[in-house]
């Protein structure tokens, strides 16, 4: 089995706050699968933060080749499962938590994901924009973690924002029910709509899955959202959800620079 992966490194988890199954400041080797069924179709999220893994077959993947070194090598795509084992041993650190799956989408590679998986004997986090759930189920048993990007009707450039949000409650479901510790991430502009979060939080609270809500930055990390708006999207979160089950992220990562 064989998979196109953009890129290989080791860092810490940057996103997901303090909620239920986020992951924030875990060390991570983190797997980014090339190729974005949204970015496939035309219309990527506005928003994305990794413009270089939406394109699908890439010829090369670039690894890093050392934990945390920043040094980076390339190798011929696709990788094979063992090739992507041996890459993980060599980026293995004594504070390693799990390895982040991520992209581009990596439940377009759910084959090459369920192949690795079977081999591996560590923790999963799964990263996704929650619109393939069928691909979801067939990987939700090995995940132990999940991340479920929710799109805000500000990040998509095209009508049928309400099917796209269908499609990630139900792999929202999906990871829950196989036993994943999963939570929802949604990155918010200033055009945020406060019924959009109210909305979103009231499906949420049905499938106990929490919230992080992520301010969309800059590409110099900074926040351009009022503190006003801030707080009444998390207020208007609390009218469904508990408080222990709201946060807000932020891309921590970039902020103090690494990757």
């Amino acid at each position: 089995m064989q998979g196109f992966i953009s890129e290989i490194f080791s860092s810490f988890q940057g996103e997901g706050g303090s909620v239920r199954g986020s992951c924030q400041g875990r060390r991570q080797i983190f797997i980014r699968f090339a190729g974005c069924n949204l970015a496939q179709a035309g219309k990527p999220c506005v928003w994305c933060d990794s413009p270089q893994a939406q394109a699908g077959g890439c010829p090369s993947a670039n690894i890093e080749t050392s934990a945390g070194r920043g040094v980076f090598k390339d190798a011929e795509n696709p990788l094979e499962v063992d090739a992507l084992l041996k890459v993980v041993e060599e980026l293995r650190s004594p504070d390693l938590h799990s390895l982040s799956l991520t992209g581009g989408e990596p439940l377009l590679q759910a084959g090459f994901i369920e192949a690795f998986c079977l081999e591996t004997v560590d923790q999963i986090y799964l990263e996704t924009n929650g619109t393939l759930p069928k691909a979801a189920k067939k990987i939700a048993d090995h995940v132990d973690y999940a991340c479920v990007d929710l799109k805000d009707e500000t990040a998509l450039p095209y009508s049928g924002w309400q099917r796209v949000l269908e499609s990630e409650l139900e792999t929202a479901r999906i990871l829950t029910d196989a036993g994943a510790a999963v939570f929802a991430k949604i990155v918010i502009t200033q055009g945020t709509n406060v019924e959009t979060i109210a909305g979103v939080a009231e499906k949420l609270a049905e499938l106990g899955v929490p919230l992080a809500i992520q301010p969309v930055t800059t590409t110099d990390s900074a926040v351009k959202i009022g503190r006003e708006k801030l707080f009444k999207l998390s207020e208007a979160a609390a009218q469904y959800l508990s408080a222990d089950d709201i946060t807000l992220s932020f891309q921590s990562h970039k902020q103090i620079g690494i990757l």
